[in-house]
């Protein structure tokens, strides 16, 4: 077969990148050696922020915050032409027990990021973190596994072919230009190839030993989700690096640890118990509820902390988008459309 753009990676990097290149009008092709999304997508958080803003580059919250309205925009279609519910919602993010509060909140206001001092609202979470607590109101969340099966079915839609299962064997290229790829199950002709396989981007590196592998490695996060019906929790809570978030259907996810492990996607005792300790310490009342399911995921994480957009070195019409890290659920929308503006070039520059 032919196309005009062949995406390898089905997370939400490369699932984003499909339907933006789609709407543009280009003939795309989406593969991945699995399922779509099975990965670190569907074992995300969806917070639609970057945890601590202030912590972070100014293009990396850029990228964020620009992604937001194209998941509203997203979920207001998704709900009209396939009843598929994200479960968007403007949550508010609350930063339990910040020491440097003061100086966060000048950040916040130099940045253009709306931010407030709050007292003790919720007589749920332990009241000796409302010392010094602040409110970022605007931060929204959706369910990541929602969002997975919505774009897979908007991009059937669209004549995206995809393609489950199916192992990239090695990259066509002719004069070091890429003319496709040969999979498991069949050559596909392509005028340009985007690398979206996220912790195992480095794998592009072994299909050419001439490419200089992406700078990018494994590190496993695992979570939790309690059983919290009838628990008042409105808000998306952050103390010390780990979080609550509450989920429409009564539940509250907690994470995440930072663990270098390489590609161990095991579960562990060890974190369970941390991430209930931890969970406990914010919201005592967590303490007497079960625990319905444990998880982990490998974020692509970078060396620099920026993620990788843009053509790869060596090879005419390959490009990469990778190593969002914690963040590839929160950046999706706009690094497809930092991708797409640079795919769209390089097919009008032939």
């Amino acid at each position: 077969m032919k196309t005009d753009i062949c995406i390898v990676g089905g997370g939400i990097i490369g699932l984003f990148s499909a339907y933006e290149l789609s709407m543009r009008g280009l003939k795309v092709c989406l593969i991945d050696r699995n399922d779509f999304g099975k990965q670190c997508t569907t074992a995300a958080g969806g917070i639609l922020s970057p945890l601590l803003p202030w912590d972070y580059s100014q293009d990396v919250n850029d990228l964020c915050y620009q992604a937001n309205p194209l998941y509203e925009k997203l979920n207001q279609r998704l709900v009209t032409e396939t009843g598929i519910n994200i479960e968007y919602q403007n949550s508010g993010l609350l930063v339990l027990a910040d020491n440097h509060a003061d100086a966060h909140k000048t950040w916040c206001n130099d940045h253009q990021v709306m931010c407030q001092q709050v007292v003790h609202s919720n007589s749920n979470i332990a009241s000796n973190l409302y010392e010094n607590a602040l409110l970022l109101p605007e931060v929204s969340q959706l369910n990541p596994v929602c969002v997975v099966e919505g774009l897979c079915q908007l991009l059937l839609n669209t004549g995206v072919q995809l393609y489950r299962h199916t192992q990239v064997q090695s990259l066509l290229q002719q004069q070091q230009q890429i003319t496709g790829l040969r999979c498991s199950h069949g050559d596909i002709k392509a005028e340009a190839v985007l690398w979206a396989t996220g912790a195992w981007a480095p794998e592009l590196a072994v299909l050419n030993n001439q490419l200089t592998a992406p700078s990018v490695r494994p590190v496993r996060g695992q979570a939790i989700a309690f059983d919290a019906a009838g628990i008042n929790l409105e808000q998306i809570v952050i103390h010390q690096g780990h979080y609550l978030i509450p989920r429409q259907n009564g539940t509250i996810l907690a994470g995440s640890t930072l663990e270098e492990v390489g590609y161990n996607n095991d579960i562990t005792a060890a974190a369970k118990d941390n991430l209930l300790q931890q969970s406990i310490a914010i919201l005592p009342e967590l303490k007497n509820r079960q625990i319905l399911r444990q998880w982990s995921g490998l974020r692509p994480a970078s060396t620099d902390g920026q993620p990788l957009i843009g053509a790869v070195a060596g090879i005419s019409g390959l490009f990469v988008n990778t190593g969002h890290h914690r963040y590839g659920i929160t950046m999706a929308g706009s690094s497809a459309t930092r991708i797409a503006d640079q795919l769209q070039l390089y097919l009008n520059s032939d």
